[in-house]
């Protein structure tokens, strides 16, 4: 295993599951890891959730939507054009389909998205435009080398958001649905993330 590619999921798993690492080492190979929401849970609309929420993101800081959005100063006004344009179509659809349980969740989950928009946006004093805040969105990390010369990883990932906070500068989001139930997975994954980008773009 003297060099190999992988990706961010995959190390976090290597560091944190016992079982599949040394699998991994055994068969020098990597294998999809195990999911970590447990059978018969709510299913979490992740994929979903960072579809939406990339898609708000690009209209509130691209193009001619720029000047209205300035505006969206609360956490009602965000929501109600997050909905109207964005989320509508799809709650309804999960609606539809019986998954009402996940579609009362993925809504609570924007609307708590559209809260830390307006709380970081109200911090701003010098607030022009919504790319004061949101630095860089679904920014690729590729082939970044960790590890010893005779051992290389190439790791590779793709962070959610970089964001500017006026309290603590710049700042990894990583979108999780989770509710802190896998809160190791998650705060190792912003911490290799937050490697990546100091290696990559420091």
């Amino acid at each position: 295993m003297a060099e190999q590619k992988i990706n961010v999921t995959q190390l976090k798993h290597a560091v944190l599951d016992t079982k599949w690492r040394k699998s991994w080492i055994a068969n020098n190979r990597l294998q999809a890891p195990e999911p970590l929401t447990p059978a018969g849970k709510i299913v979490v609309k992740g994929l979903l959730f960072h579809q939406l929420v990339s898609e708000f993101t690009d209209w509130l800081c691209m193009g001619e939507a720029k000047k209205t959005a300035r505006n969206l100063n609360n956490t009602d006004k965000l929501w109600h054009e997050l909905y109207e344009r964005f989320a509508e179509p799809h709650l309804q659809k999960l609606g539809h389909q019986g998954q009402l349980q996940s579609a009362l969740h993925l809504r609570q989950c924007l609307q708590n998205f559209c809260e830390r928009l307006s709380e970081l946006r109200q911090a701003r004093a010098d607030f022009k435009d919504w790319q004061d805040i949101f630095l860089a969105e679904e920014m690729s990390v590729k082939e970044i080398a960790i590890g010893k010369p005779d051992n290389v990883l190439w790791l590779s990932g793709r962070v959610d958001v970089v964001r500017s906070d006026p309290l603590l500068g710049v700042v990894v989001v990583d979108y999780k649905l989770s509710r802190g139930t896998n809160a190791k997975h998650d705060l190792l994954q912003l911490a290799i993330y937050a490697h990546l980008l100091e290696k990559s773009k420091p």
